[in-house]
């Protein structure tokens, strides 16, 4: 059930307020209006999944979303600071293969 909910809030509001914004078309305001008012389900649908299926062991659940943030965030940092060790690496044994491209 909860995918339906989230299905009823996202659907109208790609169809008829984002997919008409990326092209620059002008649907009606009524309907961008009404296509913005049903993202209220998405919030609806999520706070009757937590009661329906008993979801309340929210600290868990909190718990484990900033352990994988804190591991995704590690491991950017790990990657992004290889490159630019190589990098430096690399400036340092040829200086001149600096900028090899125009501006």
């Amino acid at each position: 059930m909860g995918y339906r909910g989230t299905l009823l809030a996202v659907l109208p509001f790609s169809l008829f307020y984002a997919i008409p914004f990326l092209f620059d078309l002008h649907p009606p305001g009524l309907l961008t209006k009404l296509a913005g008012l049903s993202l209220v389900f998405l919030p609806l649908t999520f706070s009757w999944a937590i009661v329906r299926y008993r979801l309340m062991d929210t600290d868990l659940i909190f718990k484990r979303g900033v352990a994988y943030t804190l591991a995704t965030a590690l491991l950017l940092g790990a990657y992004f600071g290889i490159i630019a060790l190589i990098s430096v690496m690399v400036h340092n044994v040829m200086p001149q293969a600096v900028r090899t491209w125009a501006w």
